[in-house]
């Protein structure tokens, strides 16, 4: 009997919690982020794999998009740097003490004064990019921290990574299509999610940076570009 009430008990906190915080109206931990915001779109993935008559494996880009991947250049870096500039902003103590509570002051800022986060979506972001570079040695050398190349950087950027997609759990059906050129079956993932949308996110953050939303820190101290994150 004991087991059957745990599990009844388990269900009714569910949907609770299930009919109180969604995807599209936000979770507990969305406490920054106004609500109205929040706007879902259906986006189809870009970027598939294709294959040419000879077996070569290819990428199939938009020409109207940017480019994230690819040969290093100065677009594509750009690209990057405008999906994360000013990622970190300042946080009231309101805010503060909304998102860790009690123990709200462990997480003061002592180069800024104040507090200091940003979306975890940026991170992520962040880490995707820090695996790209590493792709290309020649052109991205290794960060050395006292003088040592450490790995555990990008260790946490892959796991990290690999958390946040078993967190999300994207249902959405990638079908295996057979290539002529490759002669076998092979993944087609420009299939449609949906999604939020970036844009208004995005927007948001800047604002908050150094922007009309800015939080100013006790000390006066003034973000700006160059000494961001």
């Amino acid at each position: 009997a004991s087991g059957v009430l745990c599990t009844l008990w388990a269900l009714e906190i569910r949907s609770r919690i299930s009919s109180r915080y969604t995807y599209e109206s936000g979770f507990k931990e969305d406490i920054i982020l106004p609500p109205e915001l929040i706007q879902l779109e259906q986006v189809r993935f870009g970027t598939p794999v294709d294959f040419k008559e000879d077996g070569d494996e290819v990428l199939v880009t938009n020409t109207d998009e940017k480019a994230y991947v690819g040969t290093p250049s100065k677009e594509i870096d750009d690209a990057w740097i405008q999906l994360l500039w000013g990622r970190y902003f300042s946080i009231s103590e309101k805010e503060a003490k909304e998102l860790w509570g009690e123990d709200y002051m462990i997480y003061w800022d002592h180069d800024r004064s104040g507090w200091t986060g940003g979306f975890d979506m940026f991170h992520q972001l962040h880490c995707l990019n820090q695996i790209r570079q590493a792709l290309h040695r020649d052109v991205y050398p290794e960060i050395r921290v006292h003088g040592k190349v450490h790995t555990a950087h990008q260790e946490h950027c892959i796991n990290h990574i690999r958390q946040s997609l078993m967190c999300w759990g994207s249902t959405a059906i990638t079908p295996i299509k057979y290539f002529p050129g490759y002669g076998h079956g092979y993944v087609k993932s420009d299939s449609v999610h949906t999604c939020r949308k970036f844009g208004p996110i995005r927007e948001f953050v800047s604002e908050r940076f150094n922007g009309s939303l800015h939080v100013p820190r006790p000390s006066g101290y003034v973000d700006k570009l160059d000494n961001s994150f």
